[in-house]
């Protein structure tokens, strides 16, 4: 298998890869994120009283893969802690998100 389809296979299953570059690929690294067992239940309880938006610095695949395994329909994903911070006082803002 060429190593671009590997690359695009992993990226597709929902993981995160890390490609190092020097001119040219000399490796990846294929990461999995594990939902801790409570999540799914925790995601549940809060969803009877809020909504639940799953903010991820991971790829999009990664994030629609993660939100899907705890049940979370709104996600966005490649975001950078700043981006979050944003989010989240933006929410504040127009009163929805608890305090």
């Amino acid at each position: 298998m060429h190593r671009t389809t590997h690359l695009q296979n992993i990226l597709q299953e929902g993981n995160t890869t890390t490609v190092v570059i020097e001119n040219t690929v000399v490796g990846y690294v294929s990461l999995n994120d594990q939902v801790r067992p409570q999540v799914p239940q925790a995601v549940a309880n809060a969803q009877k009283s809020i909504d639940v938006t799953l903010l991820a610095g991971d790829n999009k695949e990664t994030a629609k893969k993660v939100a899907d395994e705890v049940q979370i329909e709104h996600y966005i994903a490649s975001m950078w802690p700043e981006d979050k911070i944003n989010f989240v006082l933006e929410s504040q803002k127009e009163k929805k998100l608890l305090e």
